[in-house]
């Protein structure tokens, strides 16, 4: 099985060390954030809010690390771009049902992402209870550890969801792919500032 795709360690001590103290200590940007679906409100921290420059460059860093990753394991050699990387955090009683990233479940009608063609998730902590990754399509349940990535493509095949959050609170990251450059446009309208610089094309 070529995906979903699972790294330990993918983020060194010191890069795990800074991002989830980022993420612990950032309160106020995710009770700020506003998103376009409700449910995602007060739960992220989108890389255009972010103040710290060395934040930024270290997500950069990481989202070309996870976009050259599926691009090796692809067949396809259509130039792939990166959506921006936000957090995201989980707290007691918060989980997500089965869902596609780039339809609805059913597999045929668009969801809002219709231009998503791989998932990825940075995992920065495991002090919580529940919260595990679970693919019910390929019986596949993934208890995240600390520093772990994990990349699935958005169709319907990689159907997957989080169980609820029990105790604590979950921290990650997630990054999203695509295969189509014309995309940052419809990115650029939610977020409320042009992404197009940071679409990768190398």
């Amino acid at each position: 099985m070529t995906f979903p795709i699972i790294i330990e360690n993918f983020l060194s001590e010191t890069e795990l060390s800074f991002l989830l103290n980022y993420s612990q200590n950032s309160q106020e940007l995710y009770n700020s954030h506003k998103s376009s679906c409700e449910f995602w409100d007060k739960r992220c921290i989108y890389f255009h809010s972010i103040l710290n420059s060395q934040v930024q460059d270290l997500l950069f860093e990481k989202s070309i690390e996870m976009r050259n990753i599926i691009q090796n394991r692809s067949i396809i050699s259509t130039n792939l771009y990166v959506e921006y990387p936000q957090f995201v955090k989980w707290e007691p009683g918060w989980e997500l049902p089965p869902h596609c990233d780039n339809c609805e479940p059913d597999g045929i009608t668009p969801n809002a992402t219709p231009w998503r063609s791989h998932g990825g998730v940075i995992y920065l902590n495991d002090d919580f209870k529940g919260g595990e990754i679970f693919y019910p399509k390929l019986d596949l349940e993934i208890r995240p550890k600390p520093g772990m990535m994990a990349i699935h493509p958005a169709g319907l095949e990689y159907l997957h969801g989080v169980k609820k959050v029990t105790e604590g609170i979950r921290h990650t990251i997630s990054i999203f792919f695509t295969y189509q450059s014309t995309a940052s446009n419809l990115i650029s309208e939610e977020a409320e500032k042009s992404l197009t610089d940071f679409y990768i094309n190398t």
